[in-house]
């Protein structure tokens, strides 16, 4: 009788799985044509099947915060998808990240720094704690963390517009300055891929 139920069980999870995958790729769908609303609201219908697809909560958060809905309820949906653990389409990882920026955003620094600190190396990792960091006030671990992330990721634009958003070149300790002059060479190779950083620059 036992193993009758066990089967059974195992049968229904693999059928909610595929009726969950059928939510999720319509509203990936919608949500890479920018429909958003739609996306959510594809989700928030998958919401019974959350259990055994974490995707499902995972996109569910990022449709929140697309749509302008309050962090904590993107916060809630990646909480049920790394504690589901039932991962196709994404991994942990990525939820850890969008739980680290969605922390950092409300100030929750501390947290947000613990959010990431198992996640692999990433430009998107380095960012989240560079937020952190500057939003707790420690510029000398921040210029440590800027200078090793623009060496790792020389190419990417986005480390850059947030250094521009948080130096302060006129410091009296002058580590920022330099570390803004660091930054301001490496314009011209960027510029083609992000050419408001001219403006950002002056």
């Amino acid at each position: 009788v036992l193993s009758i139920l066990a089967a059974a069980a195992f049968g229904q999870d693999r059928g909610d799985a595929a009726v969950a995958s059928r939510y999720f790729d319509y509203a990936l769908a919608a949500a890479v044509d920018g429909r958003w609303a739609d996306a959510e609201e594809t989700l928030s219908r998958a919401s019974d099947f959350s259990d055994v697809s974490s995707d499902v909560s995972y996109l569910l958060a990022l449709a929140r915060l697309r749509g302008g809905k309050p962090v904590g309820a993107a916060l809630e949906a990646l909480s049920r998808a790394v504690e589901a653990g039932r991962w196709s389409r994404y991994a942990e990882h990525d939820a850890r990240l969008l739980e680290g920026e969605c922390l950092a955003a409300i100030r929750s620094f501390d947290q947000a720094l613990s959010a990431v600190s198992s996640c692999p190396e990433s430009p998107e990792k380095s960012l989240v704690r560079l937020r952190a960091l500057a939003g707790q006030g420690d510029r000398g671990r921040f210029r440590a963390l800027a200078r090793d992330a623009l060496d790792a990721y020389p190419r990417d634009t986005r480390i850059v517009r947030l250094l521009f958003s948080f130096l302060d070149p006129s410091a009296a300790s002058g580590g920022d300055l330099a570390l803004a002059e660091t930054v301001l060479s490496r314009l011209p190779f960027l510029l083609d891929a992000d050419p408001l950083l001219a403006v950002l620059a002056y």
